[in-house]
């Protein structure tokens, strides 16, 4: 395994260099495609041939009948030696460059990493048996080992700052199961994300340049990073914890269920004298047959109103009660899952 990772930050470093399409995460995917061809870039010659009685495979790639044939040729035309670094890689950009360049965009076009080594294998290699766990698990360690070369992403970066809707939705999701509290996985960098990749950055070891951006860097770092840890205290966290930490949220959530208790205990004040005029009104309205029968009833429904106020009083106390809990408690689980406290 060891020249496996030995290699793969060198070939991720070349292959961004010369194919202007990919970052880190492509190149990651085509290496871990070739790590699982050729058991971590250690047997060149294919052990058991799936065709009997053919040569098999050779190389990072496992070239087999007419593309062996052209690599060879290529090879010998260059005088290369066959298991060189220099032919297996040089071979491998002439393909990406001529007969094979589909596979550029299929792996720049698909979405993280698992899915970058399908792209590739469909595209470039199209072996008979997939074996995709162990492609991609040849990708995340050539990611680690990128990672320990260049930690600050210098060799190789892609521009920093890509916000298509595609990557930041991917961004939100990851930083979301990250445990980092990236919002609604909408696209949209907004406050919550932009903070989420600050925290994530500033965790990372080393850590990652503290910018609110999304880079092929950050994007790397996301494929092979573990869940955040919380601490006992985050996670037994109260309301009146997150009030005491300043949250807006659960602070306005407390002055409205004082709200609520003033409406469910409070009186309503003046209902007695309000129903004393409207028996003066109701005496009037006697007088005056045109109006007595439609104005009567109207009286009654509004001196019915007044005396039973406490029913709408009661449930207006509980919807806003029950309201503000669930507002209060949807703050609280969010910071016991690693959210900032104050957050509106």
């Amino acid at each position: 395994m060891s020249k496996f990772t030995d290699l793969a930050p060198r070939i991720m470093r070349d292959l961004q260099r010369d194919i202007p399409a990919w970052g880190v995460l492509d190149a990651a995917a085509a290496v871990g495609n070739a790590g699982h061809e050729s058991a971590g870039m250690t047997k060149m010659q294919e052990i058991k041939p799936t065709v009997k009685g053919s040569r098999g495979g050779y190389g990072w790639y496992q070239w087999t009948g007419p593309r062996r044939r052209a690599y060879e040729a290529w090879c010998r035309a260059r005088k290369l030696d066959v298991a060189s670094y220099e032919a297996n890689y040089g071979y491998l950009i002439v393909e990406l460059r001529g007969s094979e360049r589909a596979a550029v965009k299929a792996v720049a076009d698909a979405d993280g990493i698992e899915a970058k080594v399908q792209a590739f294998e469909e595209r470039f290699e199209r072996a008979g048996v997939k074996h995709y766990p162990s492609r991609i698990d040849y990708a995340r360690q050539a990611l680690k080992a990128y990672q320990a070369v260049y930690p600050d992403g210098k060799e190789g970066a892609a521009p920093a700052g890509l916000t298509d809707d595609k990557t930041v939705r991917y961004v939100q999701g990851r930083l979301n199961d990250l445990g980092y509290q990236a919002g609604e996985v909408d696209g949209i960098m907004g406050t919550k994300t932009r903070a989420a990749i600050l925290g994530f950055r500033a965790d990372q070891v080393p850590a990652l340049p503290t910018v609110a951006v999304i880079d092929q860097e950050l994007l790397a770092a996301l494929v092979v990073a573990e869940p955040r840890p919380v601490a006992v205290e985050r996670a037994t966290a109260t309301p009146a914890d997150l009030a005491a930490k300043g949250s807006p949220t659960v602070q306005s959530g407390f002055s409205l269920r004082k709200i609520a208790a003033w409406l469910g205990f409070g009186a309503a004040g003046g209902a007695t004298d309000q129903t004393g005029l409207l028996d003066q009104a109701r005496t009037g309205l006697d007088k005056v047959d045109a109006v007595k029968d439609v104005g009567g009833r109207l009286i009654d429904a509004v001196q019915w109103c007044l005396h039973h106020w406490w029913i709408f009083a009661a449930i207006a106390a509980y919807l806003v009660f029950s309201g503000a809990g669930e507002v209060i408690w949807s703050k609280v689980r969010e910071y016991r899952a690693g959210a900032p406290a104050r957050v509106s």
